[in-house]
């Protein structure tokens, strides 16, 4: 009997480990005023499809959780970055400025746990976004946007 308490512990705690939850997770490559410019662009560009706390409406895509680490838990920040660039916002792709797309970038890795850092997020930065995040939502995202914050 004493062996299934074991075996299920260790089965509970790799469970715990592998949803990023008591993780101490390294600071992203974004910084604290790309994540403020990211959440305005949010508000202003992808809200009205993705929802107040990105859980996507209609037929858009959920950008919080499970649904966004399994969308782009294997691809790294370049991969999300040239994919919202290249496809978002949907009425009109490829329409924002990359440093717009960047600050939408560092948002959606926040709003999924990652932490600031103190180097700006670039076209070129190329780091695996499931080493960052751990799902989250974020509690300032969990609460829901408006256009006043």
């Amino acid at each position: 009997m004493r062996k299934h308490h074991v075996i299920a512990g260790a089965a509970a705690a790799l469970l715990w480990a592998s949803a990023g939850l008591g993780q101490d997770l390294p600071a992203a490559r974004f910084t604290a005023a790309q994540l403020d410019a990211g959440r305005q662009a949010y508000i202003g560009h992808c809200m009205v499809c993705h929802g107040d706390k990105l859980q996507g409406i209609g037929d858009a895509q959920r950008l919080v959780g499970q649904d966004f680490v399994d969308a782009w838990g294997h691809d790294t920040t370049k991969d999300l970055f040239t994919a919202i660039r290249v496809e978002m916002p949907f009425d009109n792709p490829a329409s924002l400025t990359d440093e717009m797309y960047l600050n939408l970038v560092a948002f959606l890795l926040h709003a999924n746990g990652a932490k600031t850092g103190a180097a700006p997020l670039t076209a070129d930065t190329s780091v695996g976004i499931a080493g960052i995040i751990n799902g989250g939502p974020a509690p300032d995202v969990a609460a829901g946007l408006t256009s006043g914050k």
